[in-house]
């Protein structure tokens, strides 16, 4: 009798253990579901700012290259400072994005070949955005007067920034792996995203300082300031403001996963290598380039009334720079500093009547 009353009770316990496992394996389903339409709904968004991104620099790149080509290829100048700066951005922007793409598009990979693609992206990025901040950072200075004091601090935040980035990615731990999905990314990062939100936070930081600073020149001198000086603050602002954003919603996406780092690499690169490209054609007096890339217009010697910037990112000879000779009735010419690399931006007023005035403002490398 009692075995025939227990046959019932471990019946009923064996139906409760395959409905529990039941219901369990559904949820799980259920939760597997869920997870694979998130990763599907993030890897779709991927796909769409890898391909936005990889447009804005390869469109970039085909609008400015007959530029380059005038400018950077077969310019006469020799090579410097400015050249140099503006090959490592353009093309280091280039192979950074290409890897990041392969990361995010290319499946099948391994293992090592995730972890070593990825990983060569990150610092190739770390890298570009370094070269950025310099190009921004002595802009900058020369926009303030080549002061010491804004030397030192320039120099000790780029020192902060850059290490702190390749820190921050450090404490990060990244490891990377190929998805099992076929999916985007094709590459999947784990690690703590905080380390990657401090490097991006650290180049957020930078940006916001230069904007200060920037608008604070502008301030200090708007009263003497004359159109095209205005307006070379005014796109340089915008820039600025522009890789800014881009930092701070970069920080956020990292805490979120979304990783909008192939865009922020991308807009560094096209307009810190546009900020060496417009001066020198503004040097060139290119009245249809000018236009199309928002700089003022430059009229034609012809008319009697002509507007020219003239500037130089090259390597200069030992010594003090030569300067035309003026009318006896110009005024005076502002010098803010001697030269040794000839990172400048000089700016005359041509006016009618052939009276000429010059500001000239120079930074040492």
């Amino acid at each position: 009798m009692s075995s025939t009353a227990e046959d019932p009770q471990i019946q009923g316990q064996i139906s409760s253990v395959i409905v529990n496992n039941v219901f369990a394996e559904t949820a799980l389903n259920d939760i597997y579901r869920k997870l694979e339409v998130s990763l599907m709904k993030m890897g779709n968004d991927a796909m769409i700012l890898g391909v936005a991104s990889l447009t804005i620099l390869f469109y970039d790149y085909i609008l400015m290259f007959r530029h380059e080509i005038r400018f950077i290829w077969q310019s006469d100048s020799g090579w410097g400072v400015g050249k140099l700066l503006y090959l490592a951005i353009r093309y280091l922007g280039i192979i950074s994005n290409t890897l990041t793409a392969i990361g995010n598009f290319h499946h099948g990979l391994s293992d090592q070949a995730c972890a070593t693609i990825e990983s060569a992206s990150y610092w190739t990025l770390v890298a570009e955005i370094g070269i950025a901040q310099v190009i921004i950072y002595m802009r900058t200075h020369i926009l303030l007067g080549r002061s010491k004091s804004v030397k030192c601090m320039l120099v000790a935040l780029f020192l902060t920034v850059f290490i702190g980035a390749c820190i921050g990615y450090k404490l990060a731990s990244m490891t990377y792996f190929p998805s099992s999905l076929k999916m985007v990314p094709a590459c999947i990062g784990d690690g703590q995203a905080t380390g990657i939100s401090i490097s991006y936070g650290l180049v957020c930081f930078s940006e916001l300082v230069i904007v200060v600073l920037t608008v604070w020149s502008v301030r200090y001198e708007f009263r003497d300031m004359g159109k095209l000086l205005f307006m070379l603050y005014r796109d340089g602002i915008l820039f600025f403001l522009c890789l800014f954003v881009i930092s701070t919603f970069n920080i956020i996406g990292t805490l979120l996963w979304r990783d909008l780092s192939m865009l922020q690499g991308v807009m560094h690169s096209v307009l810190t290598s546009r900020v060496i490209l417009h001066l020198h054609i503004a040097t060139a007096g290119d009245e249809a380039s000018a236009r199309s890339i928002s700089l003022p217009a430059f009229a034609s010697p012809e008319n009697g009334n002509a507007t020219t910037m003239t500037t130089s990112l090259e390597q200069d000879a030992v010594g003090s720079p030569s300067y035309p000779s003026y009318p006896s009735s110009a005024p005076p010419l502002l010098s803010l500093g001697s030269l040794s690399v000839d990172f400048d931006i000089g700016i005359e007023f041509l006016e009618e009547g052939g009276s000429t005035s010059r500001v000239l403002f120079t930074a040492e490398a």
